[in-house]
């Protein structure tokens, strides 16, 4: 947890590129199938990159930032402005992480038994990407998301110990920018604040 508070201290994240920059530097689109997977994260980006050789796939990564704060909302542009080939939302992982039906919530069980119903998520779209790649349907298959899936926000138990004239909304992870914010580690964007750490 150190070594997040200190990144989480320097705001480093925010220096890199956004999500809608690399997919704008697409460059055939029209041959491209975009597979969003909402809530999918960098945590997976080794399992990602293991199962997509054991296809035989070659694959290139950007390491991207989502917009702040990071919810739909703000970040689905990337998907709603698609102008290429195919495209697809995959909702399960969010399901999993964040809703009811998907069975999971970290205050009742602190183990993280969603971990294999999370993995055969990805491995459906690698083995998409397989599929429609070796049928020659697409030159590329793209896997992006909106966001990740906050779970440091959630395993760190404690709440903001600010006092605002606004409520916290999402779980907490942003409130609406209001007059008079002087806190440490805030980021504005998009008429929202986020503490970094």
């Amino acid at each position: 947890m150190k070594l997040v508070e200190k990144y989480a201290t320097e705001i480093s994240y925010a220096q890199l590129p956004t999500r809608d920059n690399a997919i704008k530097a697409i460059n055939d689109k029209n041959h491209t199938y975009l597979y969003w997977i909402d809530a999918l994260g960098v945590e997976y980006l080794s399992y990602i990159t293991v199962l997509a050789k054991k296809k035989g796939l070659s694959i290139h990564t950007d390491i991207v930032r989502s917009d702040l704060p990071t919810i739909t909302s703000i970040n689905k542009k990337f998907y709603d402005q698609w102008i290429g080939g195919n495209k697809y939302k995959e909702n399960q992982l969010d399901i999993i992480k964040h809703k009811e039906k998907g069975g999971y919530f970290f205050t009742d069980d602190e183990d993280p038994i969603h971990i294999p119903a999370e993995l055969e998520v990805i491995e459906k779209a690698i083995n998409t990407a397989a599929m429609e790649l070796s049928m020659h349907n697409y030159k590329s298959f793209v896997i992006a998301s909106d966001h990740g899936a906050s779970r440091l926000a959630v395993i760190k138990k404690q709440e903001v110990p600010h006092d605002t004239d606004t409520k916290g909304e999402h779980s907490g992870r942003c409130c609406k920018t209001f007059e008079g914010c002087n806190v440490q580690n805030k980021v504005e964007e998009n008429g929202y604040i986020v503490l970094s750490d």
